[in-house]
């Protein structure tokens, strides 16, 4: 797992291109929303349309007993929200919303289906982020049981600068801004304790936060952190 994630900080991960976005605004409806904005509640049926986020971060969570969201997907700018549902037709385990104001493109099923059959480059980026996502979720399952938060959030911070970042001044710059709510529903925690624990990653100089948007100083040294920790 160590190797896997330093080849894919190191190398990029396979998200869709400037190209690739173009393609779908040439199909698709650019639609504005609020923090909060409802796209789809569990239960549903969703198989007409997915969305492409441009910005912002889109979300799946569930609510549990004691009445607290606990986040289950997470969507940042340049990955598609519903990608399995236009594949296969199901029920939603999850509730669907946007974490922050997001802009997005509503692309219909026939249409992406159009775009596939034309470009393929498309369909490699695709079948990647739907193994990723099977992947993500059986990891997510068995490390919510076996490590300290600590830990989990630590590896959700690498994990979103996998889906998405940028490198300024030698540092991983996660592409979507997040409250310490939203990475406690991540990790299933409280958000005193993941305050608590994003302050001494801080006060270590492994992370620290530009702008609303996290930093990541050096992936290495967070890793090492992580193995002292587990």
């Amino acid at each position: 797992m160590k190797k896997y994630l330093q080849i894919e900080i190191e190398r990029g991960n396979r998200i869709f291109s400037l190209e690739h976005e173009n393609l779908f605004k040439s199909v698709g409806e650019i639609v504005s929303l609020k923090k909060d904005d409802i796209l789809c509640r569990s239960g549903e049926v969703l198989e007409c349309h997915c969305y492409y986020v441009i910005t912002g971060t889109l979300v799946g969570y569930t609510i549990s007993f004691s009445g607290a969201e606990v986040i289950n997907a997470f969507y940042g700018p340049k990955s598609i929200c519903f990608l399995p549902s236009m594949f296969i037709r199901h029920e939603m385990y999850n509730n669907f919303k946007a974490a922050v104001p997001s802009t997005v493109i509503r692309i219909s099923k026939n249409d992406l289906y159009r775009l596939i059959e034309t470009y393929p480059s498309i369909c490699s980026v695709m079948f990647y982020n739907l193994s990723f996502q099977l992947i993500e979720a059986k990891r997510l399952h068995r490390e919510r049981g076996n490590f300290p938060v600590s830990w989990r959030v630590c590896k959700k911070l690498l994990d979103l600068a996998i889906s998405g970042h940028e490198v300024k001044d030698g540092k991983i710059v996660i592409n979507a801004k997040l409250s310490q709510q939203i990475i406690a529903n991540f990790v299933q925690a409280n958000r005193v304790t993941v305050n608590k624990v994003l302050v001494g990653l801080k006060e270590l100089d492994l992370i620290e936060i530009v702008n609303g948007f996290y930093c990541i100083k050096d992936v290495e040294k967070l890793r090492q952190h992580m193995e002292m920790i587990s």
